[in-house]
């Protein structure tokens, strides 16, 4: 993909109110959280390179003893991202060992022999996994929002839909199952012109019970099954690179996974446009059709215990400029500052370091200004209201 320049985080507060509302499973109040960011004075104008906020604090490591040690299980759509930060806040003192699931699901991470696993995913926990969690631990997992990963259609980069665009009644014609009008079989179908219009359209999507598959049936196809004659792949990088070897061809991925070898087509919800890419401003302002689908971090915490130390100290360097920094280079886009402050006093997390070195000695009755909380609907199921 000739990757997009994403523009900068200017109008994104405007809209955070409409995010915030329309894309948490958890059906929060919607509300903008007044939470003063620590580090921050003045704020500063504008975003940083690849977007990430200026309001969020540089990493700064607690000084102390050990953290100690953990294992994070990433599924194979997050693998890279989990290294990432693992590397980058091992390189402090941290000793984060990073363990990738079967496929494309790291399912059943809960069962790893210590109590102190995580786990990256890039779909929230379906109701079934919740409840093994909960029968193993007897309490929800906590779950925590660190960065957006939209989904998106791919083209090759000769195809002329890239600069043209397709509406979501036209990918129901390339990929759903029942449909209004004929199923698009042609690329002259959209209004390709030239040798274009008598080129048949290849369509490549993820095979059955992968997450990507869930996502795109719900935000894509409005809950209709693909089609037959659909080639069905194993992984998103399996549909990425199908669709970069057939110049007719088409795809469903994730903008993470894009590379550089194919491109994302601008999408519309109405017949006339306008047409827009997966941006930050185009996501938060809603011009973009399809939710933001955000990364998942899954941690294990008995309600009214602290959070211990060292994953403290993971929270506090994702949630920092130097974490989003890294979320935005691994392809995906970073969180807005009032979103990550939502996140961490849903939980009371603070980004201070000395609270990470609090937490290693205080019982959980003064680990924090308000009772820690468990988000008790974390393993909700997909659901077709948005996210």
């Amino acid at each position: 993909m000739k990757r997009a320049r994403f523009p900068g985080v200017l109008t994104i507060l405007l809209s955070v109110v409409a995010l915030l509302s329309g894309c948490d499973d958890d059906r929060e109040e919607p509300s903008l959280i007044e939470i003063p960011l620590p580090s921050i004075t003045p704020p500063l104008p504008g975003p940083e390179l690849h977007g990430v906020d200026r309001r969020l604090p540089d990493f700064e490591p607690s000084a102390g003893p050990e953290l100690g040690s953990v294992e994070l299980l990433a599924d194979g759509a997050s693998r890279f991202l989990a290294e990432s930060w693992a590397q980058a806040l091992n390189a402090t003192g941290a000793n984060i060992t990073v363990t990738v699931g079967a496929s494309e699901a790291a399912v059943r991470w809960w069962e790893v022999p210590f109590p102190s696993a995580i786990a990256l995913l890039g779909e929230p926990m379906q109701r079934r996994e919740a409840d093994s969690f909960a029968a193993r631990w007897g309490h929800s997992p906590m779950r925590l929002r660190v960065a957006m990963d939209p989904l998106v259609v791919i083209v090759h980069p000769d195809n002329p839909m890239v600069g043209q665009g397709l509406t979501l009644a036209d990918i129901k014609r390339v990929f759903g199952a029942v449909q209004e009008r004929t199923p698009a079989g042609r690329w002259g179908d959209f209004g390709a012109a030239g040798d274009w219009k008598e080129r048949s359209i290849h369509s490549y999507g993820p095979a059955r019970g992968l997450p990507l598959a869930t996502s795109a049936r719900r935000d894509l196809l409005a809950g209709r099954e693909f089609r037959p004659g659909i080639e069905r792949l194993p992984t998103i990088e399996a549909v990425v690179a199908a669709v970069a070897n057939d110049p007719h061809g088409i795809g469903i991925a994730t903008l993470a996974a894009t590379g550089d070898r194919v491109d994302v087509v601008p999408i519309s919800g109405g017949r006339r446009g306008p047409f827009a890419l997966p941006t930050p401003e185009s996501l938060l302002a809603g011009h973009y059709p399809l939710p933001p689908r955000f990364c998942y971090l899954y941690l294990e915490r008995q309600p009214g215990i602290v959070l211990d130390a060292l994953r403290r100290e993971l929270v506090r360097f994702i949630y920092s400029r130097d974490g989003q920094r890294i979320a935005a280079e691994t392809g995906r886009l970073p969180l807005p500052a009032p979103i990550a402050a939502r996140e961490l006093d849903r939980h009371g997390i603070t980004l201070s370091p000395e609270d990470v070195l609090l937490a290693r000695y205080r019982p959980a009755s003064a680990s924090s200004s308000r009772p820690a909380t468990v988000d008790t609907t974390a393993g909700a199921s997909h659901s077709n209201a948005p996210r």
